[in-house]
């Protein structure tokens, strides 16, 4: 009998058909003591890094932020309201960013008023900083990963090869224009933590816009360091 069942069954799959529900996602309101709370439903944050980004192109900054314990991306909208601060939580704008662990960061590296996406590369194992130029066609934002000449992270020169610009798994590096030259420069530490590595972006002597080369230990100010060129390097962007 339960055979019989069980091909019974299998016709009624077969001849009907089973299809899944689509998923739709439903927010629905909070309130205590008849104030709602808007962010009710962001999840928390543990460990967070923010950064400012346009979603909507309304050309107010809104916040982004990427919690380090979670890997989850945050998005919140400012309201701009006139009686204070506000912000909407905004999870339509979450799936634009990719799947990333420990650290992320915005910074407008190529100064087109879109703030570009730097995090520990996508690939597994590599110590290193990944780059996705941020775009904003027919007023959608995007971000698309730039291609290099080592596994699409930030590479320098090492002799005839290219090798990775060092920052490790669980560091996050600082980037912003070191000497002022108008052009992105960044700050990592080296493989055993002892000395910060100054590497000078060379976009601006060379044409481009992510052009690093390493020039030494970064002595207590960043911008003092040793003017030691050890290698050259080239990035296609």
């Amino acid at each position: 009998m339960r055979y019989i069942c069980i091909i019974v069954f299998g016709i009624l799959i077969s001849i009907t058909g089973v299809t899944g529900q689509d998923y739709q996602p439903f927010f629905p309101d909070f309130y205590v003591n008849g104030k709602k709370l808007s962010l009710a439903l962001t999840g928390g944050l543990r460990n967070a890094r923010f950064s400012n980004i346009d979603f909507n192109g309304d050309g107010i900054k809104d916040i982004y932020a990427f919690d380090h314990t979670s890997g989850r991306s945050l998005c919140f909208i400012n309201l701009d309201e006139s009686e204070g601060i506000a912000y909407r939580y905004a999870p339509e704008y979450e799936n634009i960013f990719p799947v990333m662990k420990n650290w992320a960061m915005l910074y407008d590296f190529n100064k087109d008023g879109i703030e570009d996406l730097f995090c520990l590369p996508t690939t597994p194992g590599i110590a290193g900083i990944e780059v996705w130029r941020g775009k904003r066609q027919g007023g959608l934002l995007s971000f698309s990963r730039m291609n290099t000449p080592f596994y699409n992270v930030l590479a320098i020169k090492a002799g005839s090869q290219f090798t990775n610009l060092y920052n490790a798994l669980t560091d996050i590096p600082g980037i912003f224009d070191v000497d002022d030259d108008g052009d992105t420069d960044i700050l990592a530490f080296e493989i055993d933590g002892s000395f910060l590595t100054y590497y000078k972006n060379l976009a601006m002597e060379r044409m481009g816009w992510l052009k690093p080369e390493r020039e030494g230990p970064a002595i207590q100010d960043p911008r003092l360091c040793r003017l030691m060129r050890i290698v050259t390097a080239t990035l296609t962007c």
